[in-house]
């Protein structure tokens, strides 16, 4: 008697846990997402355009033909040229990088659709203060039984930014 009241107890226990949580994940078909960089640095830097996607597609959506513009504090400007995809590159042939001045990307879409960005500052990149590094090599069974064989790689940076506030990436 004891067994069948164990079994029924665990078997209670199994399916009370289990419950269904959808979420609402569908987004409009045009929110526009802006992936890229602007540095100091004399290497070209790179935005790509896309429309935001619902979770479990496969396809992004590049945005091709749209002209963006990334304008500075004193008035000067550079169009990104078009590189694939929705890929758009900074030459800097007339608007490098500099630390202190302030940036702002500006995007208009095919469509008519303008987009612009706060200002932001360039800042200098804080010195690193440390660089650590764990490497684990680890085994474990998958679903179908299989002995797979990996590698746990965790990297730790650690800087301070205005001597204020101590940042990990």
């Amino acid at each position: 008697m004891r067994v069948i009241i164990f079994l029924f107890v665990i078997a209670f226990l199994c399916n009370s846990c289990l419950e269904t949580i959808d979420f609402d994940t569908n987004f409009p078909d045009n929110l526009l997402v802006v992936d890229g960089t602007f540095t100091d640095s004399e290497e070209p830097d790179q935005v790509r355009l896309s429309f935001a996607i619902d979770y479990g597609k496969q396809t992004i959506s590049p945005i091709r033909n749209a002209q963006l513009t990334l304008f500075d504090d004193k008035g000067n400007s550079e169009e990104l040229i078009e590189i694939g995809d929705g890929d758009y590159q900074f030459v800097k042939s007339k608007l490098p990088g500099t630390v202190g001045t302030a940036y702002y990307l500006e995007i208009l879409l095919n469509d008519g659709r303008l987009y612009r960005s706060e200002p932001e500052v360039l800042q200098a990149a804080p010195p690193i203060d440390s660089f650590l590094y764990t490497v684990e090599n680890f085994e474990f069974t998958n679903d179908f039984g299989r002995v797979i064989s990996a590698v746990d790689f965790q990297l730790s940076v650690q800087t301070n930014i205005n001597n204020e506030q101590q940042t990990n990436f």
